[in-house]
């Protein structure tokens, strides 16, 4: 099996049962914002640590990593507020579905990225 397989089959593993676990914060009357706040210091927090012990990388923020900050942010406060008003079963699929088309249109676009048929093929079969 390759790497990249194991990784991708890993997140979406992890990223279902934390999508639960968010689900049960927001039922506790937790604020989506104060959520999404948690969650960026939290992954800021982590992704430093790992940066200094494992990648040696010297601490620089410039604006391309601000711009990706602020859009997960956003990203993450349109996610728990979604997820406060719905069911899970039904924000999830529907958000990945959008997810996968742009993740897969956009690069096409932006970085002309070469793709073959089967590529079409897979992702409208997903989507």
């Amino acid at each position: 099996m390759e790497t990249w397989f194991a990784l991708a089959i890993l997140f979406a593993v992890s990223h279902s049962f934390v999508s639960l676990i968010d689900k049960v914060l927001l039922k506790k009357k937790i604020d989506p914002i104060g959520l999404s706040l948690f969650r960026l210091a939290t992954n800021a927090a982590i992704m430093l640590i790992v940066l200094v012990l494992f990648f040696n990388q010297p601490l620089s923020l410039d604006w391309t990593v601000i711009i990706i900050s602020v859009l997960f942010s956003i990203s993450a406060l349109c996610y728990f507020s979604a997820l406060k008003i719905e069911d899970v079963s039904k924000v999830i699929p529907f958000g990945e579905s959008i997810a996968i088309l742009l993740s897969f249109f956009i690069p096409l676009v932006l970085l002309h990225e070469t793709v073959s048929r089967y590529d079409y093929l897979g992702v409208f079969a997903i989507a």
